[in-house]
């Protein structure tokens, strides 16, 4: 059915716990499937994160939100991807996401047929039986835990995507989360160091995000280029001088 607030937007699935919005702007056989990042207010009727980036530069794209902040654990993720799949059985889909959306990218790659992934900051679980090292996120743990568990948890068992990079600081506790996921998954390290699980702002301010992500769409990233650009252009970033200034603090170098 087709969302009338935005007419070019088709809502191919709308249960209780999950909506997946189709953002059909040409007639390419090509998409982009954009699983939400964690949200302090998630909604089932508000617009996907990328929605107006690839309105604005008429990319097919389909957004799939979730009403809680829950890892897309429950059992209707199944039927709302298989929607996906039924609407555009011959098109090519390049998964991306952000730290919760960028798990839910990998970890259905399979089940989507996904060629290409684009992970910025995933984890590799956040079940504390599977990852004790994990600690940002106790409350969506606990709630997971509570209303059935941890039952799509499966990045170890997923076939790996033909091709696609993990964002990530190394830094950070992200890098062990990238480790994991690397041991069950070929896909590139794109380090950006002393971002803090803030590697979209950190790219965002630098002006290096929006053609890294094209880049990774088409299947063109150069990862070298690219970490030679990011040494100059991290300087305009807020986030990063931030991020560098906790880490001298942290190190008892405050003159610094």
């Amino acid at each position: 059915m087709a969302d009338s607030a935005d007419p070019g937007v088709v809502i191919l699935h709308r249960g209780q716990r999950y909506a997946v919005r189709f953002l059909k702007c040409n007639d390419q056989p090509f998409a982009v499937i954009c699983f939400e990042y964690w949200l302090p207010r998630p909604s089932l009727d508000a617009e996907f994160a990328a929605e107006r980036f690839f309105a604005h530069r008429g990319i097919n794209a389909i957004g799939i939100l979730a009403a809680e902040n829950d890892w897309f654990q429950h059992d209707e993720i199944m039927p709302a991807l298989a929607t996906i799949r039924a609407a555009l059985p011959d098109h090519e889909l390049v998964g991306y996401g952000g730290s919760m959306g960028a798990y839910a990218s990998i970890n259905f790659a399979d089940v989507l047929r996904l060629s290409r992934v684009i992970a910025v900051c995933p984890q590799y679980s956040i079940d504390p039986a599977r990852v004790p090292y994990e600690t940002r996120w106790p409350a969506e743990a606990a709630r997971i835990a509570a209303s059935g568990g941890f039952h799509h948890d499966r990045i170890d068992q997923v076939r790996p995507p033909a091709q696609g990079w993990i964002i990530y600081d190394p830094a950070g506790m992200d890098r062990l989360h990238a480790r994991a996921i690397r041991r069950h998954h070929n896909l590139v390290e794109v380090p950006v160091r002393l971002a803090r699980h803030q590697e979209m702002r950190v790219l965002q301010q630098a002006e290096l995000f929006t053609p890294m992500l094209l880049d990774m769409i088409e299947g063109c990233f150069d990862a070298v280029a690219f970490a030679r650009s990011l040494r100059t252009a991290r300087r305009r970033s807020a986030a990063f001088w931030l991020a560098l200034s906790a880490a001298l603090l942290a190190h008892r170098r405050p003159e610094a």
